[in-house]
């Protein structure tokens, strides 16, 4: 009886960290005019990253992807996945502008990625905050890249230019 116990209480606090980790995502991520900066940032692009080809593209898409996935095995799933879910779950049930929508990708990629994870156990893990904004920030570049060139496969986008809260250079993306 006593496992049991402290097994809901451990569920319970997990909800309840899961809901702070919830709002504190909302809070710093909505509205929020810079959403590519801190992605290009971490990968170390200058702003404007500029995209001429679909391979440059899909070069760029790879780079991300690889940082992604090393930065999402440094978090804690049964610390993580539940306040994604729950981020998610909010997002899509309170939000209908179609502007946000990334934010929205980008949590359900950082969630994926997480829980794949799960199945390299990695000893040392992290339930930083920070962390998780790391992976945020990357997952909102990451899926933007990578709708990016797969719209290439289709028509010749051009010059695509990603400012810190932007992207430019072709009617698809206005």
């Amino acid at each position: 009886m006593t496992n049991s116990r402290a097994s809901l209480t451990e569920v319970g606090r997990l909800y309840r960290q899961s809901e702070e980790i919830s709002s504190k995502i909302f809070s710093d991520y909505n509205n929020q005019s810079d959403i590519y900066s801190s992605g290009l940032q971490l990968m170390g692009y200058s702003s404007p990253l500029i995209l001429t080809s679909y391979e440059d593209a899909k070069l760029k898409s790879n780079e991300i992807r690889g940082k992604l996935v090393e930065a999402c095995s440094d978090l804690d799933p049964i610390f993580f996945v539940p306040a994604l879910i729950d981020s998610c779950s909010a997002f899509y049930s309170a939000n209908s502008k179609p502007d946000q929508s990334i934010l929205g990708v980008a949590m359900k990629l950082s969630l994926t990625i997480i829980w794949k994870n799960t199945y390299m156990s990695k000893s040392a893990l992290t339930r930083s905050y920070q962390a998780l904004q790391r992976v945020i920030n990357l997952s909102i570049l990451s899926a933007t890249i990578e709708n990016i060139f797969w719209l290439w496969e289709f028509q010749d986008l051009g010059t695509i230019t990603i400012n810190e809260g932007s992207i430019t250079g072709n009617s698809a993306f206005l």
